[in-house]
C-alpha cells in the first residue's frame, strides 16, 4: 500500500488547523507538501503514462499557484495565471479520451454554463465594487476554464472508457475544486463569510484528492489492461 495518499492526508489536516489557528509557519509548509504527496501517488500508480503526465503537469501548476497566492506579499495575478494554466491542463486530461453524447451531456452542459454564469456575474459585481474592473476581463477567461474543467470531470461519466468506479471521486474531485475557487473569489471580491478562508482550503485539498483518485482509478485499469 502506498504511503502517499495517507501522507496527503495528514498534510492537509495540518494545512487544515494551520489556517484554523493562522499559523503561517505550518501553512507555508504543510500545504504545499499536500499536493506534492498526491503528485508523487499519481506519479507512482501511473508512472506518467496514459495521459497522466496532464494531470501531473495541473498538480504541478496548482503547487504554484498555492506558493505564489500564500505568500506574505500576495501575488494573486501570478497565482491566478498558475491556476489558469492548471485548468488547461486538467481540461485536456479529462477529454484525452471522446465525449459521450446524448442528452445527459447536453443537460450537464447547460447547468454548468448556468452555475458559471451566476458566480462570474456576483465576483464581477464585486470587483466593481471594490474598485477593481480591470480584473472583470482575467476573472472571466478563468471562470470559462474553471466551469469547463468542471464540464469535461462531470462529463466522464457518460464517457465510455470511464468507469462510475473513477468517475465519481473525479466529478465530486472537480465539483469541490470549483466550489472552492468560487469561494475565494466571494471572501475576496463579495464578502468575507465565516470561516471561509478554511472552507477554501478544504474544499480544494479534497478537491485535487478526489481527482488525483480518480485519475488513478481511470488510469490504472488502463494501463494494467
Amino acid at each position: 500500500m502506498s504511503p502517499f495518499p495517507l501522507l496527503a492526508l495528514a498534510s492537509m489536516l495540518l494545512d487544515w488547523l494551520a489556517r484554523w489557528r493562522a499559523n503561517k509557519s505550518l501553512e507555508y509548509i504543510s500545504k504545499p507538501l499536500a499536493i506534492l504527496f498526491l503528485l508523487a501517488w499519481l506519479v507512482e500508480r501511473t508512472y506518467l503514462a496514459g495521459g497522466a503526465l496532464w494531470f501531473a503537469i495541473a498538480l504541478g501548476l496548482s503547487l504554484v499557484g498555492d506558493i505564489l497566492l500564500m505568500l506574505p506579499s500576495e501575488r494573486f495575478i501570478g497565482g491566478l495565471a498558475a491556476f489558469f494554466l492548471a485548468q488547461v491542463a486538467y481540461i485536456v486530461a479529462f477529454n484525452g479520451t471522446p465525449l459521450g453524447r446524448g442528452g445527459v451531456t447536453w443537460i450537464t452542459a447547460l447547468l454548468v454554463v448556468g452555475v458559471g454564469i451566476w458566480v462570474y456575474s456576483r465576483l464581477a459585481a464585486g470587483l466593481v465594487a471594490n474598485a477593481k474592473p480591470r480584473l472583470r476581463l482575467p476573472l472571466l477567461l478563468y471562470s470559462i476554464l474553471l466551469a469547463a474543467m468542471l464540464f469535461s470531470a462531470l462529463a466522464c461519466l457518460v464517457r465510455p472508457a470511464w468507469s462510475l468506479t473513477a468517475t465519481a471521486p473525479a466529478a465530486l474531485g472537480a465539483a469541490l475544486f470549483f466550489v472552492s475557487d468560487t469561494l475565494h473569489g466571494w471572501n475576496k471580491f463579495v464578502g468575507p463569510l465565516w470561516g471561509g478562508r478554511l472552507l477554501v482550503h478544504i474544499t480544494y485539498h479534497l478537491g485535487q484528492f478526489g481527482i488525483t483518485l480518480g485519475a488513478i482509478l481511470h488510469l490504472s485499469i488502463h494501463l494494467v489492461a
